[in-house]
């Protein structure tokens, strides 16, 4: 799963250097296994403006991906929104795919664990302007 801030804005700080907002996004992260039976965070990364997740779950799970994501996201940006309240954090939706073999799951893994270090070649890069 990847899930987008809000035209791109680089609210999370940077790659493998987390500022506030995005401390919160990886504790919300954590915590989902043990909000929800049968859902595990295999692995994850919050990056300047995007997150990426692989989710694995077991059976029929209730809340579903999409549930979830969303409750995911509203927590995030009610945490962040006590102390900045016009704060927007995330675009709609977010992209998923579905994994259905080792050699798949094992290339978007190292995808998503060499993504801090590529932060520079990613698509979702900005760079900074002289302003920030």
């Amino acid at each position: 799963l990847t899930l987008c801030t809000k035209n791109q804005k680089c609210l999370f700080g940077r790659p493998n250097e987390l500022n506030w907002a995005g401390a919160i996004v990886q504790e919300h992260i954590e915590k989902l296994q043990t909000y929800y039976h049968g859902v595990a965070v295999d692995k994850y990364t919050v990056m300047p403006n995007h997150v990426h997740l692989i989710i694995r779950h077991e059976g029929k799970i209730d809340p579903d991906i999409p549930q979830i994501i969303a409750l995911l996201k509203t927590g995030v940006t009610k945490e962040i929104r006590r102390n900045h309240p016009k704060m927007e954090i995330w675009q709609r939706s977010f992209h998923d795919h579905i994994i259905r073999d080792q050699q798949s799951y094992e290339k978007i893994w190292l995808y998503i664990d060499a993504n801090p270090q590529n932060w520079e070649k990613d698509c979702f890069f900005i760079p900074k302007t002289e302003k920030e």
